[in-house]
């Protein structure tokens, strides 16, 4: 019985330490998954702080980007959301019954972007921005350009601005600069509109086929070509005597004699060649605009002008501004005439205050004449 019992005994012993070795091979396994719940819990924290900071750092950056463009005055998406955009201005479109520049769509948000002007406050708990959005007339308006060219007398009419807007029966001069929108299509506010009857600015009469009353004039000093670059496609051309101008558009050369005012358009396709200079441009499409020359003054009219401008180097839509500096600058360099020959009461007065200085020179000096003696005596007792 004893040798029976005894392997039994021993595969009991064996089984016991195998569980005791399975056990902690379970405490170990449970200890890791134990180390690895925590590491993956403090992953998970760490993945969610981080999403957090980063949602926290678009939004500040969101925020950085509304400011910069409410400071330049430009909508931005970071402002509003373009789908919120375009149904609010749905809702103001019929709410207000006005006509919008364009229909809001999210087709026409860039359009938008350029034509609503944003401004921005801040108060103690809040940053509130302030969109606004331009309502148009259903009437369509010019926006011409004003360039002063020289006539054949070399004389130079000076508008008032560089552009001028244009209705069926009024006009107004914008007074500070238009959003250019698109090539067709320029938003300008503030606007003083005049009625063209009876009018007395000088561009309104000589669009009425009127000789002016009130225009600003001054002779053009230029050699005997000018050029001058108005837009990347566009040159004004100005030829005292007869010259060849040589179109060169791929194969097709062109030769042609002009003078007087030529306004050349060309596409990248086409080099223009007058006067020793080539004309060329990298724009692909010409879409050229309606020239509108005004009308001849009467050649019986003296004009006298009162300065002369050198067209090299200046713009000739903006004369105006630099006849006015020309002014400022003529001013300053008048110096005032002062007169050199005092009267007699500024003679008396001067000879009063030269005796007043004296007397009280020669009486310090005899009361130092006389301190001095007494001086000396009391200096010699002490020795």
């Amino acid at each position: 019985m004893i040798m029976q019992v005894e392997p039994h005994l021993l595969e009991l012993r064996e089984v016991s330490n195998n569980q005791r070795k399975l056990s902690k091979a379970i405490q170990g396994l449970n200890k890791q998954n134990g180390a690895l719940d925590n590491q993956l819990h403090i992953n998970s924290l760490c993945s969610q702080i981080e999403i957090a900071l980063q949602q926290i750092f678009d939004r500040l950056l969101t925020l950085e980007n509304a400011l910069t463009f409410s400071h330049l005055g430009r909508l931005h998406p970071s402002v509003v959301d373009p789908s919120y955009l375009v149904s609010e201005l749905i809702k103001i479109e019929r709410d207000i019954n006005k006509r919008l520049p364009y229909s809001p769509t999210v087709e026409n948000i860039h359009l938008f972007e350029k034509a609503i002007i944003v401004k921005a406050y801040s108060t103690n708990e809040s940053l509130n921005f302030v969109l606004e959005i331009p309502l148009v007339t259903n009437y369509p308006y010019s926006l011409l350009h004003l360039y002063s060219i020289p006539n054949q007398q070399n004389i130079i009419l000076i508008p008032k601005y560089p552009y001028l807007i244009l209705g069926s029966n009024k006009f107004a001069y914008p007074h500070e600069p238009c959003s250019m929108i698109t090539e067709e299509n320029s938003i300008c506010r503030h606007l003083e509109w005049k009625s063209l009857k009876n009018s007395q600015d000088c561009i309104a009469q000589l669009l009425q086929h009127e000789n002016p009353t009130n225009c600003t004039y001054a002779a053009a000093d230029f050699e005997d070509n000018m050029i001058k670059q108005i837009k990347d496609n566009s040159w004004i051309i100005i030829i005292k005597k007869e010259e060849v101008i040589k179109t060169t558009c791929g194969n097709d050369v062109q030769y042609q004699r002009n003078h007087g005012v030529v306004l050349i358009t060309i596409n990248n396709q086409c080099i223009v060649e007058i006067a020793g200079r080539s004309l060329q441009t990298h724009l692909k499409f010409v879409k050229i605009k309606e020239s509108i020359p005004l009308p001849q003054t009467s050649t019986s009219m003296e004009i006298n002008p009162p300065i002369t401008l050198h067209l090299e180097d200046i713009p000739l839509d903006n004369l105006n501004e630099l006849l006015r500096k020309t002014q400022i600058i003529q001013q300053n360099e008048e110096t005032p005439t002062i007169n050199i020959a005092p009267s007699w009461p500024t003679l008396c007065l001067y000879i009063i205050a030269t005796l007043v200085v004296v007397a009280v020179i020669l009486r310090w000096y005899l009361r130092r004449r006389r301190e001095l003696p007494a001086t000396i005596e009391n200096h010699q007792q002490l020795q």
